[in-house]
């Protein structure tokens, strides 16, 4: 398999519809020794047929024909649905040999298609108002995956339902295309550092929007031409590797094209996703439009009161929760209560899902 570093990378690029899903799922297959692959999103009901987004090593007929008919009897999709979202399940755990070649799906599909006969496979949860599905095969024969196989794939699970709602947020917007355009300019533009900025992995992307962003990507470090957004970040990034949960902070309010925003966020150790600090940390280069909405328009579309209005365009211009405490007059407390509030409200699950979510929704001619 590739490196982890390299794995991921690529993931955040397929959010990107030029680059596409099957360079990243492809190479994780091959490193898996699997002969099929796929990402799908799924009917949370399994009434209608499923959206494929990759499926290499699949012929276009066996696409066709599980579409039309035998994603309703794929004991595979039973089998993840039932698991815990984000964790990856070996399916010989849950379906014995014998029992599995019982299957119409089995019987009739894939032992004349070769889709797989041994399966790491996981519900990723929600993406928009699908279930989103991943799964690699082996044929017949060829031996079932290992424990060790179920957790590198478990560890590259959030990077692919993280890089997922990216492609979901950027399919949306293809409507309003200098949106579109701006966010295309910046997916994929990503750097990973530790918790000092030494560099172990810089995309084409990133460097391409490092100038813009006053960033400096030289002898294996991470640094800012501004030194007080210099240290701003490097605290935000020795938090992060720590166990913190990162941040987002526009580090380019003017910049040609719209605003760079830098999203920082806690990578898993690759192999060992439960092991604890230092992390990993990945900072991720975006274009955005330059102004916030007004609170007024939050709390239309959200239904968010007037204090949570407030401390969610506070908490996107970059504020710490203690500093959004102080600026407000009031607990750090109350300010992670309403914090709670405004994701539930509007169906962000952290800090930086809301940053992303508000910044995109900017108008450039407000006032």
């Amino acid at each position: 398999m590739q490196s982890a570093d390299h794995l991921v990378a690529s993931i955040y690029c397929s959010a990107d519809s030029e680059s596409g899903w099957y360079p990243a799922v492809a190479a994780i297959s091959a490193g898996l020794g699997a002969n099929t692959s796929g990402i799908q999103l799924r009917d949370p009901l399994n009434l209608a047929p499923p959206q494929v987004l990759v499926a290499p090593g699949w012929t276009m007929e066996a696409k066709s024909l599980y579409r039309a008919h035998y994603h309703a009897v794929d004991p595979f999709d039973a089998i993840a649905r039932a698991g815990a979202p984000g964790t990856a399940l070996i399916t010989s755990r849950f379906i014995a040999d014998r029992d599995l070649e019982r299957t119409e799906y089995w019987h009739d599909f894939a032992s004349r298609h070769g889709t797989g006969f041994h399966l790491i496979g996981a519900n990723l949860g929600e993406v928009a108002d699908d279930l989103a599905m991943i799964g690699f095969g082996r044929p017949k024969g060829a031996g079932d995956f290992t424990e060790a196989q179920r957790r590198q794939v478990e560890a590259l699970l959030p990077h692919i339902r993280q890089a997922l709602g990216l492609w979901s947020r950027l399919q949306a917007a293809q409507s309003d295309t200098s949106q579109a355009m701006l966010m295309r300019n910046a997916l994929g533009a990503c750097v990973i550092c530790d918790g000092e900025g030494r560099l172990s992995l810089v995309s084409p992307a990133a460097e391409a929007l490092a100038v813009l962003a006053g960033l400096r990507l030289e002898a294996g470090q991470l640094a800012f031409n501004d030194p007080s957004r210099q240290a701003g970040m490097m605290v935000l990034l020795a938090r992060t590797a720590a166990g913190g949960t990162g941040g987002t902070r526009i580090v380019a309010p003017d910049a040609l094209g719209g605003a760079i925003i830098v999203h920082v966020s806690r990578l898993p150790q690759h192999h060992t996703p439960d092991a604890g600090p230092p992390h990993p940390v990945l900072v991720e280069l975006r274009v955005v439009r330059p102004k916030l909405p007004s609170a007024a328009s939050l709390r239309v579309m959200f239904g968010l009161g007037a204090a949570e209005a407030e401390v969610a365009l506070l908490l996107a211009e970059g504020m710490e929760v203690e500093a959004v405490a102080a600026r407000r007059g009031t607990s750090s407390t109350t300010v992670r209560s309403q914090i709670r509030t405004v994701q539930a409200k509007t169906g962000t699950s952290g800090l930086r899902e809301l940053s992303t979510l508000l910044l995109a929704m900017g108008s450039p001619g407000r006032g």
